[in-house]
């Protein structure tokens, strides 16, 4: 079929269930047309001396092997008529080969794997002919049972060294080389963890980190580096990684905090802004603000309060406060907590209106989800 505005083009793939031909074509773009009236629907820009690809029918991914600049472009199917670049990596040194398993959805393209410089120094050396994996499966195409994991290294011989010791011990092993590559990945693959690097090219481990969990991805995240000072392993934690191991390292730990790692799997992400109505906590900086106004508090005061405000909305008992926000030595018997709700009240509350924490009788409390308004006292 002669494709409109597409010079010498290579197919792709077809899509059957909507009717989709997929070409890569000579003049730098990717066309999607329409098999039944021949109609261009979609076209979008690739790299240069596009000559080869694979289209992904379970997921809606296209890639075109762009031979003439050694990249490959990734593009999703978002629906019939649209098409939209979602990357462009740097991966294929040569064109025209690109293999979809249909079971796995990986995709491969030549590349130049290497191994030691038999001086024992230098750099490594290229091993023609070889493949690497470019893609690793798309959300929800998983098979395995296994344990998958993102290694996030650009050093050649750790990322070797590392993943060679974790696929002895059955891990199934992905590479990203780079920040955006490892956002790329997680974005569409279900990872059990993710080691992550800090000192990468593009971002750094902590911008992919931020970036991660900025997505709503609870994908537990270990962080290795050689920075061992305390403000950067604090970073680290902040910016949302679960654990953090200093290089160098045993492999034992590494194996060791990795399952660990995993057992607790992907806790839900408590965010660092919590808002209700007029309420705003920074649970990082402790900062409360009512109405834009700062409202200081001490340190009982604001972990009951942000107990609240992470249940709002729901009624918890005096005993569910105590057991949260007191310690062992709380008395049952004393009206602790009854004092502090009352505090919180004169701080938080505008005089003569409303509360936003409103007494359930023979319940306990409940911290409203709206502005502060008529109030059961």
């Amino acid at each position: 079929m002669a494709v409109k505005g597409c010079e010498e083009p290579t197919g792709l793939g077809y899509d059957p269930k909507n009717h989709r031909l997929f070409s890569a074509c000579a003049n730098k773009v990717m066309t999607m047309t329409d098999s039944e009236s021949g109609t261009v629907v979609a076209t979008i820009p690739i790299g240069n001396g596009a000559d080869g690809g694979a289209f992904d029918p379970a997921t809606g991914y296209a890639f075109a092997s762009n031979g003439g600049d050694g990249t490959v472009t990734i593009a999703h199917l978002d629906n019939p008529n649209t098409l939209t670049v979602v990357q462009t990596l740097p991966s294929a040194v040569s064109g025209r080969t690109m293999i979809l398993d249909p079971v796995s959805h990986n995709i491969y393209v030549p590349a130049a794997m290497t191994k030691p410089n038999p001086a024992g120094r230098g750099r490594p050396v290229p091993l023609p002919g070889t493949f690497k994996v470019l893609m690793f499966g798309m959300k929800g195409s998983r098979n395995n049972e296994g344990m998958r994991v993102l290694l996030v290294e650009d050093e050649p011989n750790a990322a070797h060294l590392i993943a060679k010791g974790l696929r002895e011990q059955t891990y199934a092993i992905d590479l990203a080389t780079d920040g955006d590559t490892a956002i790329f990945q997680v974005a569409t693959t279900d990872y059990d963890a993710v080691i992550l690097d800090v000192m990468l090219p593009v971002k750094d481990g902590f911008a992919v980190c931020r970036a991660i969990r900025e997505s709503g991805c609870t994908v537990p995240i270990l962080m290795v580096t050689a920075r061992d000072a305390v403000d950067a392993r604090i970073a680290g934690l902040d910016c949302g990684a679960d654990d953090y191991l200093v290089k160098p390292f045993d492999f034992g730990e590494l194996l060791a905090r990795l399952r660990a790692l995993i057992r607790r799997g992907g806790q839900p992400l408590l965010p660092e802004r919590l808002t209700v109505g007029a309420l705003t906590l920074n649970t990082r900086s402790r900062r409360v603000q009512i109405l834009q106004r700062d409202v200081s508090l001490t340190a009982k005061e604001y972990a009951l309060l942000e107990y609240l405000v992470r249940r709002a909305g729901d009624v918890v008992t005096r005993t569910d406060i105590a057991e949260h926000v007191w310690d062992e030595h709380y008395d049952p018997l004393s009206n602790v907590v009854d004092v502090y709700v009352q505090r919180l009240r004169r701080k938080l509350d505008p005089p003569g209106g409303g509360s936003l924490i409103r007494t359930r009788r023979g319940e306990g409390y409940q911290l409203i989800a709206d502005e502060p308004g008529e109030a059961m006292r």
